[in-house]
């Protein structure tokens, strides 16, 4: 097991200063002074090359993915593979104001889009993520069940306009034929409350969240189509958009429309911007420390305030949609989601023990283990074998860890910000003098 450094990401919207996790974490990891004017944003662990880590070894620092090179079985592959690359990309994030809507292609539209456009999309991996939450985390999270969505743009005269009256028409008629009740059944829209509880519903991404028929989903990506094709005409949205906002300050908070204090919120970062009428669509959910979600390719989403890790597939592709002065590819992104309705299930991870949760989400990628290890625990705590290398990162709490590998044993000290490689195969036992928080990730054996 070898220390690890990751790379800090300074990204506009994270946290700035002290307040941020990936900064005190950088700071009692590894004594890097914290800036208070400076966001930290993200802690990068892996090999991808927009943000590479290196392990500390005798002889000096080396780059993770070279000292991958020619050790098969410690990265877990077999000894002809010529893999050297975590297939894992593992982060914490600190998000303090919200990052773009946006969506993740699949593996075959990747490879296209990188092929035609590698200025753009880097690399031709899929990217499904986890977050997980650390504090309360706040995202926007697949669409919301079809009668919501409905009910959302006929409330709204500035939305309504935007997509227009035949998609409107559209949409409507699904509904009424339906008996106002969508493909995911009579649910009520994601509530921050219901997703704190930690409570598991439809998932956007599962069976019980999906459309009843092709014509319904057909219906949804016209309406959004529409809409998304409106920013074409900047004007158009700038007036849109400012009179929602308007319409909105006007209003009474206790009687106003669902959603008016994020709206209101995201309005002042991102004055003007299509973004604004995202939770028309898309699930609002607020996560508790230690649930999370998945999000697959194609499901629209963004975070909007707190901290968490991360993990995904080693990629940096993004399509993205609006609250962001950057590219908006809208055919791309329009064409590629899934259009599935429905609350988002939150995730509750399943217990491995009593100190590991795993969070195994269906793809081989990755799987997420969150371990408490109690100071007043009688015995070491034996972490369990991973199927590959995996990355070890202490939150908080301090203790000792115990590796056995095939060379020797020896003790490593744990404490807020250490992070290490387990090597595939190491031996690994944790003591805590104080109360441990940590988060382990590895391939998903179950994939």
């Amino acid at each position: 097991m070898l220390p690890l450094v990751g790379k800090v990401q300074h990204y506009a919207w994270g946290k700035l200063g002290s307040e941020s996790a990936v900064a005190r974490l950088q700071r009692d990891g590894r004594g890097v002074a914290v800036d208070e004017d400076e966001p930290y944003a993200e802690y990068w662990f892996g090999t991808h090359p927009n943000g590479p880590s290196t392990v500390k070894l005798p002889e000096g620092d080396m780059l993770l993915h070279d000292f991958l090179v020619g050790r098969p079985a410690a990265l877990g592959v077999s000894a002809d593979s010529e893999s050297s690359a975590l297939p894992f990309l593992f982060k914490v994030l600190s998000v303090n104001q919200a990052l773009s809507v946006q969506a993740h292609p699949n593996k075959a539209l990747a490879a296209k889009l990188h092929a035609a456009r590698p200025d753009i999309y880097k690399d031709a991996n899929h990217k499904p993520e986890l977050a997980l939450a650390l504090t309360p985390f706040e995202a926007l999270c697949g669409f919301r069940p079809l009668p919501d969505i409905v009910a959302g743009i006929e409330g709204c005269p500035e939305l309504r306009d935007l997509v227009g009256d035949g998609p409107l028409a559209a949409l409507t008629s699904l509904c009424e034929s339906a008996g106002g009740v969508s493909s995911a059944g009579s649910r009520s829209p994601a509530t921050p409350a219901a997703a704190a509880s930690g409570a598991s519903a439809g998932s956007p991404t599962g069976s019980d969240g999906e459309l009843s028929s092709s014509a319904a989903k057909a219906a949804l990506q016209s309406a959004f189509a529409a809409f998304m094709a409106s920013a074409k005409d900047e004007g158009l949205v700038r007036d849109a958009a400012t009179a929602l906002v308007a319409r909105l300050r006007g209003e009474e908070a206790a009687a106003g429309s669902p959603n008016r204090e994020l709206i209101l919120r995201l309005a002042e970062k991102y004055p003007g911007d299509i973004g604004l009428f995202a939770p028309f669509w898309l699930n609002v959910v607020t996560l508790a420390p230690g649930s999370a979600i998945f999000l697959g390719a194609g499901e629209p989403h963004a975070y909007l305030s707190g901290d968490c890790v991360e993990c995904m597939a080693t990629s940096d592709n993004v399509v993205r949609a609006g609250l962001t002065p950057k590219l908006k590819d809208v055919p791309t992104l329009v064409s590629m989601l899934t259009y599935k309705t429905g609350v988002p299930a939150v995730l509750r991870g399943e217990a491995l023990d009593d100190c590991a949760t795993m969070f195994a989400p269906p793809v081989p990628e990755f799987a997420v283990q969150r371990i408490t290890v109690s100071a007043t625990r009688s015995t070491p705590y034996q972490l369990t074998e991973a199927p590959s290398a995996a990355v070890l990162l202490c939150v908080g709490g301090k203790g000792e860890a115990v590796v056995k590998d095939s060379d020797d044993e020896r003790p490593v000290t744990l404490s807020a910000g250490s992070v290490f490689l387990e090597t595939c195969g190491a031996s690994v036992s944790v003591t805590a003098s104080e109360d441990l928080l940590l988060f382990r990730v590895h391939t998903n054996a179950a994939e």
